[in-house]
């Protein structure tokens, strides 16, 4: 068989370390991974000839395989712009006579390859993924399969209310021949997002080849780190590990102490009285004084730590000095050549630049080149931080070129409330946006509701609205034509915004900043369309704590012809604008019902709606009666689809206001009353609560069993059914929180069943 490496990967999640290397060549107990992984080929049999897909600092792996001798042919192939993962292994193999096995240049295995292509061929598969159990698949592709190892269907980096499995991708596949006809030449195509797809639609021979032999993914510092030390606890080691490594307790005649396991390079200097270990490497030709304490750590080669320093579960890179009396923390990462003056502290997490150099008695709580607070954790609703504090300005316009550099962002529009402090931090986003190329749409002040209107009537990628409180700012996303944002979508922010993975515009390609302002006139006149009927003499009011809101509907409601005056018919809107009650006659109405009887309406003339996740079942129900099409659009499920002009007609789902407007329309052109429209309705009461949980993400499923809640898999939210009503119940992402929908007949039943599961969910707590 033939073999593919790809190694064209830029290593964002390991800046600094790659600023100065290639991923692949980034070592694990003083070993590039790259030579391990061609040791471990040249070991299997009838492996004669390996490519290796290159891109990022092509050059430096070419003349590193150069200067080895591996038993197999090397053919170099690199790509004059990013081709994916598939499109890369096509670049190399135009065809082949021979199946191909593709491995991950960041990836380490001890899987029999010999084995996995027996398997392959046995099973006649197209393709045959390598998968592995593990007991934390959240930053894996999780793989569903049959009792006979046919893959059914991928779920990418999970979160534990997705994950179905615990078996992940390995990166390592086999493929038959003919599989490469099905990879265009020339352009991107990527493995899991374009491939595997085709695959399964096609319904091609599909297999998973389960391994439990050792792997390992370093691809981000926690995972290197942890490689390091299972690779050092195992019972051998790649025998071309140099240096010594110490599988049991030792001390020296100078008083050091080795804790096992540890693995000490050739050529270190030690002085006197000194703790090494546990799980630590230390590089060839490091010095290290006396009196210092390395543990948990991977020191690189040539390095220097002088007297009474302390690196505690960090990584230090090739010519680092580390000062004397310096204190380097957990997860903190020195790259290479860079100088921390002595009496200093490198605070945990952060991250210092090749050649960086600080002072004496230096405190570093952020990276040195770029800030990375690692506090703020980007997800699928957002991000919030003290303002100017926890989330500083300049966090507002590295959060813009981390939404920008997502793959397919190209029109990004950004909005805030009317604080000062939302101003500042919109401006800064905007800017942001603008140095990766990307067109910025500034809607400067709206409220949030207006936001799903202007994404779709602009065909936006992405849209960014801001809000502030008393003491935090908010930063909520939206993702293409005002659809939730995907849970893809927020990694990739998350981890762009996490490891400062930008692009950036050259002065020709950077943007212009479209003030928006004036489209204010394209959404009331969409108010004015929705409308469709005159309202003289009606008598509404208004009621809302955003003024902008509140200003807009009444004058809205005023060029309607409407009079505004005690009696009639109240509305009162939420700050958002995206949720609202009627008062009609001291009658309060819930935006829940009158959704419902309006969906109902549209069933009966045979048309589909479109729905947020928190809409009531009943709609379900009702279009099941009259065999209308109903579109629920879930946070965190995945790439959703709608088009913009069917999502602006159905936009009275989630914008209070034109649910409003359409609630007008039904009882003017009906000649009815809100009470009439819904006497003829089914009647029901909705009450909406988060429950947050004190127990670990990877439980709550459990506790939501424990509950009584039960799913099919396919499902978002388990069930909870009895004679009072139904409940609905979803994990949010991957925190320890619990959405809970309740539908019963009535009001105070709905609260009775909401009170019912708080209490099982609170004497979990206890």
């Amino acid at each position: 068989m033939k073999a593919v490496i790809m190694c064209g990967g830029l290593g964002s999640r390991l800046r600094p370390l790659t600023e100065i290397r290639p991923k692949p060549l980034v070592r694990i107990l003083n070993v590039p991974v790259l030579e391990l992984i061609l040791r471990r080929l040249s070991e299997t049999e009838g492996v004669k000839d390996v490519y290796l897909s290159l891109g990022y600092k092509a050059q430096e792996i070419i003349e590193f395989c150069e200067r080895k001798q591996f038993g197999a042919t090397l053919h170099y192939c690199e790509e004059d712009r990013p081709l994916g993962t598939a499109g890369g292994v096509k670049n190399c193999l135009n065809a082949s006579d021979e199946p191909v096995c593709v491995l991950s240049g960041d990836n380490l295995f001890e899987t029999e390859l010999g084995k996995v292509l027996a398997y392959h061929t046995a099973a006649g598969a197209d393709v045959t993924v390598v998968g592995r159990e593990v007991s934390d698949p959240r930053e894996y592709g999780t793989i569903i399969k049959d009792a006979e190892n046919r893959i059914l269907s991928f779920v990418e980096k999970p979160t534990w209310e997705q994950a179905q499995s615990t078996l992940i991708n390995t990166g390592i596949y086999m493929l038959s021949p003919t599989v490469l006809d099905l990879i265009p030449p020339g352009r991107y195509f990527d493995f899991s997002e374009h491939l595997f797809p085709l695959l399964l639609e096609e319904k091609k021979s599909f297999y998973c080849y389960t391994s439990n032999a050792f792997w390992a993914d370093i691809g981000e510092f926690r995972l290197y780190r942890e490689t390091s030390a299972a690779l050092l606890q195992k019972d051998d080691l790649p025998r071309e590990t140099p240096g010594r490594r110490y599988t049991r307790d030792f001390t020296d005649g100078d008083g050091n102490t080795m804790v096992a396991p540890c693995l000490v390079g050739p050529g270190v200097k030690l002085g006197s009285n000194n703790r090494i270990g546990p799980n630590t490497v230390i590089g060839p030709g490091t010095v290290i004084g006396d009196g210092c304490c390395i543990r948990d750590a991977v020191v690189g080669e040539d390095a220097t730590v002088e007297d009474h320093s302390d690196v505690l579960g960090a990584i230090v890179d090739d010519h680092v000095l580390i000062g004397a009396n310096c204190v380097v923390e957990k997860d903190a990462v020195i790259a290479y050549g860079a100088e921390i003056g002595k009496f200093s502290r490198v605070l945990s997490g952060v991250r210092v630049w090749p050649g960086k150099k600080t002072g004496s008695e230096s405190v570093l709580s952020a990276d040195m080149f770029y800030e990375s607070p690692e506090a703020l954790e980007v997800d699928l609703f957002g991000v919030s931080g003290r303002i100017f504090s926890q989330f500083t300005v300049s966090d507002a316009a590295k959060l813009g070129q981390a939404i920008a550099s997502v793959k397919g962002m190209q029109r990004i529009g950004v909005g805030c409330d009317r604080k000062n402090s939302s101003g500042i931090y919109r401006s800064l986003c905007a800017a942001g946006i603008r140095s990766c190329g990307v067109i910025c749409y500034d809607f400067e002040e709206i409220f949030k509701a207006q936001a799903f209107f202007y994404s779709a009537y602009c065909s936006l990628d992405a849209f960014i609205y801001i809000s502030t409180g008393d003491e935090t700012v908010n930063f909520s996303f939206f993702g293409k034509n005002g659809l939730p944002v995907s849970a893809k979508t927020a990694r990739a922010v998350n981890n762009n915004f996490r490891f400062s993975a930008f692009r950036f515009a050259s002065e020709r390609q950077s943007t212009d900043v479209f003030r928006m302002h004036l489209l204010s006139t394209a959404y009331t006149a969409a108010l004015h369309r929705a409308l469709s009927c005159g309202i003289s003499g009606r008598v509404i009011s208004v009621e809302c704590e955003n003024r902008c809101l509140k200003t807009l509907f009444r004058d809205f409601l005023a060029k309607a012809g409407a009079a505004e005056g005690p009696g009639g018919l109240q509305f009162l809107l939420n700050e958002n604008g995206t949720d609202m009650y009627c008062i009609e006659n001291d009658r309060f109405y819930s935006s829940d019902r009158i959704k419902a009887a309006l969906c109902e309406l549209e069933f009966a003339e045979n048309s589909g709606v479109i729905v947020p996740e928190d809409a009531p079942s009943a709609v379900e129900r009702i279009a099941g009666d009259y065999g209308a099409p109903v579109t629920r659009l879930y946070e965190n499920a995945g790439e959703q689809t709608a088009d913009p002009r069917a999502f602006l007609e159905n936009l009275w789902n989630f914008d209070a206001v034109f649910l409003c407007v359409k609630l007008l329309r039904v009882l003017v052109t009906g000649e009815l009353t809100v009470e009439e429209l819904l006497s003829s309705r089914r009647s029901f009461f909705v009450r909406k609560k988060v429950i947050e949980l004190d127990c670990p993400p990877s439980l709550l499923r459990d506790k939501i069993k424990a509950a009584g809640a039960g799913k099919n898999a396919a499902d978002v939210y388990y069930t909870l059914k009895n004679a009072k009503g139904t409940a609905r119940l979803r994990q949010l992402g991957n925190l320890s929180r619990v959405r809970v929908l309740v539908e019963a007949a009535d009001m105070e039943t709905a609260k009775e069943l909401t009170a019912e599961i708080n209490a099982k969910f609170s004497r979990g707590r206890e």
